[in-house]
């Protein structure tokens, strides 16, 4: 056999079932991507750090109160179930520039909205009706992260 003499494929088919594979299989990743990068997320409930609570003798020079935020985030698609998360920044309504951590116990808006916010020189803690507690200490929400 010559270096240069090509080898026939007796059955071509293959090919096509490959590149058939191949375009779902890239189909798939694209529509998997577009599922988990476009969300919607809405407020479900929110709780103002007290007065009595001052963050500004830990050591930041902010003196704003921060907001506590618990967010839907609702996927694009259907068979997608709503996450829930803590959100906690220093603006009011809306999310915006601050620190997250998942709620892995709200399983529906009203467990989202039964949750109590209780805020200490430490940190937050997220308590729910079944016993679950979350808490975020306070370094890692101070200046706005």
């Amino acid at each position: 056999m010559k270096p240069s003499t090509y080898v026939k494929c007796k059955n071509p088919i293959w090919i096509g079932y490959c590149l058939i594979t191949f375009f779902l299989l890239f189909l798939e990743a694209v529509l998997f991507l577009l599922a988990s990068a476009t969300s919607s997320s809405e407020v479900i409930s929110e709780g103002i750090q007290p007065l009595s609570i001052d963050y500004s003798k830990s050591g930041t020079a902010y003196v704003r109160q921060y907001h506590l935020k618990i967010v839907r985030r609702s996927p694009t698609w259907s068979f997608q179930m709503p996450t829930y998360e803590v959100h906690i920044d220093r603006e009011p309504g809306e999310v915006s520039y601050g620190h997250s951590a998942a709620l892995p116990f709200a399983l529906s808006d009203e467990d989202a909205k039964k949750c109590r916010i209780n805020w200490t020189i430490d940190g937050v803690w997220v308590d729910q009706d079944s016993g679950h507690r979350l808490f975020v200490p306070a370094k890692a929400f101070l200046g706005g992260r």
